[in-house]
């Protein structure tokens, strides 16, 4: 008992606890890089959303004035050639004319609602697929988990992290492995463990840093 009490001074992390610790770095800085590239597209994505919306709203106020323009006032000549030319132009032709200008606007209306339709019926499968996987985030099994940085559809499991959870995980993962590395490296069947009267001694010994 009294040795767990006694501080081990001359104690040096070892070769597991810099392998463990390596490894653990270079793992943290790859999550924190694919976050990155997440928050990225998620950004992109709420941006294009955005353009798209006003663009419609644009596209619909420009139709709108458009509607309410006033046709130009014409001059008494121009009215005068233009009932001329009517009383001259045979009715049939004028029935084509109006036939064909008739199918190419409802072609053209057609067209423009089938793609309004395809694009409405994108934006439902987009919401559908967002709301589904939050579902399914809020139902996760984390010890389940294969793959923490794509839990599916490129979603990161610590999509929600705050720079406190961060400094949480990072400290769980320090306090563990220094438990275990000190086992290896005092090398005492007597000292099982480390006495939280020198903890903040051992964690600076290892992590050449103060806890606070």
């Amino acid at each position: 008992d009294k040795k767990l009490h006694l501080r081990v001074d001359d104690l040096r992390p070892g070769l597991w606890f810099e392998k463990q610790s390596r490894d653990w770095y270079t793992t943290l800085h790859g999550w924190h890089h694919t976050l990155a590239d997440y928050e990225s597209k998620m950004a992109q994505k709420k941006a294009k959303a955005a353009l798209k919306k006003q663009a419609e709203l644009a596209a619909k106020r420009a139709a709108e004035e458009k509607q309410g323009e006033a046709q130009p006032m014409e001059t008494d000549a121009e009215k005068e050639k233009k009932e001329g030319e009517e009383e001259t132009k045979e009715p049939a032709d004028e029935e084509k004319k109006a036939e064909e200008e008739a199918t190419a606007e409802g072609d053209e209306e057609k067209k423009e609602e089938e793609k309004k339709e395809e694009e409405k019926k994108e934006e439902e499968e987009e919401e559908e697929d967002e709301e589904a996987m939050e579902a399914a985030f809020e139902a996760l099994d984390v010890f389940g988990v294969e793959n923490v940085s794509d839990i599916g559809k490129g979603v990161p499991l610590y999509k929600d992290f705050k720079f406190e959870d961060w400094i949480l995980m990072n400290l769980r993962f320090e306090l563990h492995t220094m438990v275990h590395a000190f086992k290896k490296d005092v090398e005492d069947k007597d000292r099982e463990g480390i006495h939280v009267e020198n903890l903040l001694f051992y964690y600076n010994r290892y992590f050449k840093k103060v806890l606070s």
